[in-house]
């Protein structure tokens, strides 16, 4: 039987109902964040400053995240890789709020 993140087993519970929901809209987020950096790449100086690229890739970290705890191989990595995306989401806002150096 496959374990879900903290200890559910697989079925149809509500832990596991939740945890499908959330990866779900995490992928949903990643998704449109990605294709409104795409589609407004010239907007904000190019693609790499653009801050919706920045929260698609912490994002992305943040669903490798939830996938990990799927696992039972890598369950006890999840919570560092979640808080990794967590952190790079703050360094990001703190940028954005501060400015780029220079300005």
């Amino acid at each position: 039987m496959c374990r879900l993140a903290y200890g559910a087993e697989f079925g149809f519970t509500a832990l596991s109902i939740a945890e499908f929901v959330t990866v779900i809209s995490l992928a949903a987020a990643f998704v449109l964040f990605l294709s409104l950096a795409i589609r407004y790449r010239h907007s904000e100086g190019g693609i790499f400053r653009s801050f919706k690229l920045q929260l698609s890739v912490a994002i992305l970290i943040w669903i490798i995240g939830e996938l990990c705890a799927y696992t039972s191989y890598l369950e006890d990595w999840s919570m560092y890789v979640h808080t990794c995306s967590m952190a790079l989401f703050a360094v990001f806002l703190v940028y954005r709020l501060r400015g780029p150096p220079g300005k």
